[in-house]
């Protein structure tokens, strides 16, 4: 095992493996802020600079199973902890992303409890302020519709209440949401009659997760926009 994984692995299995002296502390080559843990002159896991100084660890210090069992589970939640950091450092993220991201780095359940409770405390996870964004930030990149927004929010274990809360104010808007959508897609739809026109559109809109009847109101209002636009220029030219 590499020595960033056995620390990690030591800690999930309770460290009881492990006991002895500490005869070395060497910096790694590699990485310098992690130090090599040597036992009664063994290799025995890695640990970063900082946990080795928060335990105050030296040489001559004898470490149980119990006491290297706590260090890797504190190792494992500050590697955790830097983890969820850089994730969340791309965009907001719902507790339950950040449950499946940290499961799928490899860290056992009680880390990733404690990891996501403290990132609550500490308010980087609230799923109510992460929900208001998301709809906000996805309205904003182009017209999607309450339903297409409740989905997304649900995909990322959103509870349902707080997804219906946070696009109340896209189902109230809706409406002019769906009009700008369509007027922008309109631009470059190619259709020989209303009825093309509609399944078109009609389906593009529905796609964006609108409700039925703004669909079809929006699109008749489009259709007749480029009508009179037709019949305005066939003006001028006459």
């Amino acid at each position: 095992m590499s020595e960033r994984t056995t620390g990690q692995d030591l800690a999930q299995s309770g460290g009881q493996r492990l006991s002895g002296t500490v005869t070395a502390l060497e910096v790694q080559v590699r990485d310098q802020s992690r130090v090599n843990l040597y036992l009664d002159g063994r290799f025995a896991f890695g640990l970063s600079a900082k946990s080795v100084a928060d335990a105050g660890l030296k040489r001559g210090d004898h470490l149980g199973p119990d006491r290297i069992a706590d260090l890797l589970k504190g190792e494992a939640r500050e590697q955790a902890m830097f983890q969820a950091f850089n994730y969340l450092s791309y965009r907001g993220r719902s507790t339950h992303e950040m449950q499946q991201y940290l499961r799928k780095k490899g860290h056992a359940p009680e880390t990733i409890d404690s990891v996501v409770t403290r990132l609550v405390d500490l308010h980087y996870l609230d799923d109510t302020h992460f929900a208001v964004s998301w709809v906000e930030n996805r309205r904003r990149a182009g017209g999607r519709g309450p339903h297409l927004l409740r989905s997304e929010l649900l995909q990322k274990g959103v509870a349902r209440d707080t997804a219906e809360q946070a696009t109340e104010d896209a189902a109230g808007e809706q409406h002019e949401t769906a009009l700008e959508a369509a007027r922008k897609k309109a631009t470059g739809l190619r259709a020989a009659d209303y009825v093309e026109f509609s399944r078109k559109l009609g389906g593009y809109l529905s796609r964006r997760g609108f409700s039925s009847e703004v669909v079809w109101e929006t699109v008749k209002r489009v259709w007749k926009e480029r009508e009179d636009g037709v019949a305005a220029e066939d003006d001028d030219v006459a």
